[in-house]
């Protein structure tokens, strides 16, 4: 199982979403925990190298544990909240594009989106 941890930042009922470099969709920031980090840990080191900016104010969303559509294997998701300072995200690194989707960019198929964004929170967000 793969352990993954990212960040929900919901900013005028869209979601912070980052594009990889040769990747055809979108997911959350955040990565893989590695040995010997905590979630947290790999939450900040991710995000920080993901679009440059520390989030603060962190936390728990949820954790989902399900196939990744991408992977291919069992990942186990925690997702944390937190406040960012937004006009200092950019991308950075592996990162291409940092994009805001809300749920009609997904449910249209405009956007593609990684496992637990498309099955999990988007649709939970749908219901709020």
């Amino acid at each position: 199982m793969v352990n993954w941890v990212g960040i929900l930042f919901v900013r005028n009922m869209k979601v912070l979403m980052v594009k990889e470099k040769g990747k055809d969709f979108v997911m959350l920031p955040g990565g893989r925990v590695e040995a010997g980090e905590d979630p947290e840990q790999t939450l900040l080191r991710e995000v920080k190298e993901e679009i440059e900016v520390e989030p603060s104010n962190i936390r728990f969303y949820s954790t989902y544990e399900l196939v990744g559509k991408h992977e291919g294997e069992v990942m186990r998701f925690k997702v944390y909240e937190c406040d960012l300072e937004v006009g200092k995200i950019k991308p950075k690194g592996d990162i291409e594009a940092v994009e805001w989707v809300d749920t009609g960019d997904v449910e249209s198929g405009r956007i593609k989106t990684g496992s637990v964004t498309s099955l999990k929170i988007f649709p939970e967000l749908k219901r709020k």
